[in-house]
């Protein structure tokens, strides 16, 4: 348990090196979570889940809805709060300058971390190196952690990827023949238009831009080899290029044989941005369009988009406005939406499957006035370093027990307290005849 603990701050302090790159100013962010009870027990019925068995996602269902997470980040480093309807859980602070970090927390009370800028470059090096490797060649990702993180070697063919297809939506841009514009008047959804053009698709040169794209990210090694880090990563096995190619090939050889749209503007209203599109793609022996999809731009800010797929069936409608974002997809009868509003207040929900009411809830809140309430200093708390907590030496130990013995049993008995029904479920789980609720002083 011990090493597991040393493990668990130590990944705590990577945490907060990304939450000290982040805090570019002192301000509050807190998270709230909102969890709809009935649809993810619906959705675990989807996964097998006997009935007599639901009940058992209630306590974590009830802990998510009770959680609220604050990070107050400052000039030299960040606050770090969990309530649990309203009762203080967990508090984390540190302080960083060119020496290192200082962390103190409510689940080691008697003592501070100390971690210098050397230490704190070591511990990441090491989690890199734990970390499947995504480099470049066909035979990344093979050796797994041995090989280590490769960031650059990951970003650069990544960047490649973006580069294929920025040139691939430049030259498809370019197979466009727009025809001649015809006047009248024009109405959608109450917009009003005064110009039609008609577009085609120049097919052949469009399937030859698909064949050149195709044959470059083919030849690309260091694409392939990131397309196997991340197969053996996730555990799909090995990755066969061949496979991908004739998928491709597949879709070249099957290309639409007839690709249309029709656009709409007010061609004499100077800096108008709002514009009608409606297109389809239409495959050969068919006389339906495949794929089919609607555009319309009322200012630069409001619009909506629609899109429609024959086979696999496939519905996807978009919609977005000042401070409003909203997606839904329909795949075979599988229903997914987000809807997005921001403002001073950010509200995220999550739909599946029930688009009437949420799946998941985060609201996030942003206060620009930032204060740290918890002093990150030594005061008269025992001062750990980084190496010897790493190094399970005889110094790290008190902590280690501080956390056991005080930490751990305030956290619970808070828990206990806050959400019932977690906290008895995580009783029930751990091995309590070492946690009390001691407080030790040094």
């Amino acid at each position: 348990m011990k090493k597991n603990i040393r493990k668990l701050l130590a990944a705590l302090l990577a945490m907060i090196m990304m939450i000290t790159c982040a805090a570019a100013s002192a301000q509050i962010v807190e998270v709230d979570l909102d969890v709809d009870s009935e649809g993810v027990k619906n959705i675990l019925t989807m996964t097998g889940m006997p009935e007599d068995q639901l009940s058992t996602a209630d306590p974590i269902i009830a802990l998510l809805n009770a959680l609220c997470v604050k990070v107050t980040s400052v000039k030299d480093g960040a606050q770090i709060d969990l309530a649990l309807n309203d009762e203080n859980a967990l508090t984390l602070g540190f302080a960083s300058d060119e020496k290192g970090t200082q962390i103190v927390s409510s689940l080691f009370p008697n003592y501070l971390l100390s971690a210098s800028s050397e230490a704190i470059q070591g511990l990441l090096q090491g989690l890199m190196a734990s970390m499947p490797a995504m480099g470049m060649g066909g035979a990344a990702g093979a050796e797994g952690g041995a090989a280590g993180f490769d960031m650059e070697a990951m970003m650069a063919p990544m960047m490649s990827i973006a580069t294929y297809f920025q040139k691939y939506s430049d030259t498809i841009g370019k197979t466009a023949v727009p025809g001649e514009p015809v006047s009248g008047e024009y109405e959608f959804e109450g917009m009003k238009f005064n110009t039609y053009v008609p577009i085609t698709i120049d097919i052949p040169a469009a399937k030859k831009a698909t064949e050149e794209l195709v044959n470059e990210i083919m030849a690309d090694e260091s694409v392939m080899g990131l397309l196997q880090g991340f197969a053996t990563s996730g555990g799909s096995g090995e990755f066969k290029p061949e496979d991908m190619k004739k998928s491709l090939d597949d879709f070249i050889e099957h290309f639409p044989e007839n690709v249309t749209a029709d656009f709409y503007n007010n061609a004499d209203a100077e800096n108008d941005p709002a514009f009608y599109m409606e297109g389809r793609a239409i495959y050969e022996g068919q006389t339906e369009p495949s794929l089919s999809y609607t555009m319309l731009q009322k200012d630069q800010q409001t619009g909506k988009m629609t899109f429609k797929m024959a086979e696999p069936a496939m519905d996807m409608a978009m919609e977005f406005e000042e401070n409003h974002f909203y997606a839904e997809v329909d795949v075979s009868g599988l229903k997914v939406g987000v809807d997005v509003k921001t403002g001073d207040t950010t509200v995220v929900a999550v739909y599946y499957m029930n688009m009437e009411k949420p799946l998941l809830t985060v609201t996030v809140a942003v206060d620009p006035n930032g204060e740290r309430t918890l002093p990150v200093e030594a005061g008269e708390k025992t001062v750990v370093t980084l190496e010897e907590l790493m190094g399970g030496t005889e110094a790290s130990q008190g902590l280690v027990t501080d956390i056991t013995s005080n930490g751990l049993g305030q956290l619970i008995q808070t828990l206990t307290k806050a959400v019932p029904e977690a906290g008895n479920l995580i009783m029930m789980m751990m091995p309590m005849n070492n946690t009390t609720t001691t407080t030790t002083t040094k």
